[in-house]
């Protein structure tokens, strides 16, 4: 009995050692040592060549990973290695985020249709959602339009979140069409239900907008005003100021040109991808970096998309071995503040890590 018993312990103990390895990796991880969670999950895989678990450590060394395209090829890895991975689908979601920040939004919506495709996942709507701000964003508003209709058909009778988010949606496709009245409409079904949407100071954004392009031009301001005044600190109040400065010019002349009034929280200027160092708080309560990038347009849509949740992202630009970057980087004014950009942060799957100035 006494070596039965021995038995069982040894073949039991290295299954344990490894869970608590992985354990480990993930309180690492947890508390923002990414350097020691990489390490650990690398001599894992290293000395553990068919262990059960080989998975879930591949998964933690992919986010470790700070910069976008290493990511996906380490979450690729995981994908096309453990094809029973119980996380698959989470896994695919991811890529399908990494490939929206990296503003290939062609790849997005296909690794998004991808986790839609998995029976009974968690990440089923986010992805149908996903998927369909993608061919906005690439700007197949028909094909985003269609998966939004879709949505609303699907989650008609409960009308949630999901609903309302596909209603929106459908307005920021039919806007990307010039149908200014029919976008207005679901973007006003949105706000009348007082749903709970993400972006909804954006949406309140694009009725002025809508309004401003079909020449109503006092109804566009008080719209802008109500942005404004109801979201002071929202990305989409700053865009509401800067129309509200050029709406008196305009009511002599409505203009031709719609696409001087088609402003999107991810197609500013070209004159803003530079940020200078006036525009950044000189003493945030702390700051996080969220994205290295070659090319200057990638940071600039993950930059974006962060002050479209009302954040205040910018650009450090930097050389590493001879090589332009480009940081993307947030100031946090206080600890409220940042507790909700993690959590707006962690929702989004973005990654992000505390750093110095």
């Amino acid at each position: 009995m006494r070596y039965i018993g021995a038995l069982i312990i040894a073949l039991v103990m290295p299954a344990a050692l490894c869970a608590d390895e992985i354990d480990d990796a993930r309180k690492l991880l947890a508390a923002g040592k990414t350097n020691e969670a990489s390490i650990a999950m690398r001599r894992f895989l290293v000395r553990n060549p068919v262990d059960v678990r080989r998975a879930d450590a591949a998964f933690i060394l992919a986010e470790t990973e700070q910069e976008y395209f290493p990511a996906i090829l380490a979450y690729r890895s995981v994908y096309d290695g453990y094809p029973d991975y119980a996380r698959r689908d989470e896994v695919s979601y991811r890529i399908g985020v990494l490939y929206r920040l990296h503003g290939n939004h062609t790849e997005a919506s296909r690794w998004f249709t991808v986790t839609a495709s998995f029976t009974n996942s968690s990440y089923r709507t986010r992805s149908l959602l996903a998927s369909a701000a993608a061919e906005t964003a690439r700007e197949s508003y028909d094909t985003a339009l269609a998966a939004y209709e879709a949505i609303v058909r699907e989650y008609e009778g409960v009308r949630d979140a999901a609903y309302y988010e596909a209603a929106a949606g459908m307005g920021h496709a039919l806007f990307g069409q010039s149908r200014f009245d029919r976008a207005r409409e679901k973007y006003l079904e949105v706000v009348r239900a007082n749903a709970p949407i993400a972006d909804r100071p954006f949406v309140i954004y694009r009725i002025a907008l809508c309004h401003e392009n079909m020449g109503e031009l006092d109804r566009a301001a008080e719209e802008y005003r109500s942005v404004v005044s109801g979201y002071p600190s929202s990305y989409a109040a700053t865009l509401a100021r800067q129309r509200i400065k050029q709406l008196p010019a305009q009511k002599a002349a409505v203009p031709t040109n719609t696409a001087s009034v088609k402003e999107t929280a991810t197609n500013i200027p070209a004159t803003n991808a530079a940020v200078q160092s006036t525009n950044v708080p000189q003493r945030p309560y702390a700051t996080y970096q969220t994205g290295l990038f070659q090319k200057e347009a990638s940071a600039v849509t993950l930059r974006d998309f962060i002050r479209s949740m009302g954040y205040a992202a910018y650009i450090v630009k930097d050389t590493k071995n001879n090589a332009e970057i480009f940081r993307v980087r947030i100031d946090v004014p206080d600890e409220r503040a940042m507790n909700a950009m993690k959590g707006s942060l962690t929702r989004e799957n973005i990654p992000f890590f505390k750093t110095g100035k």
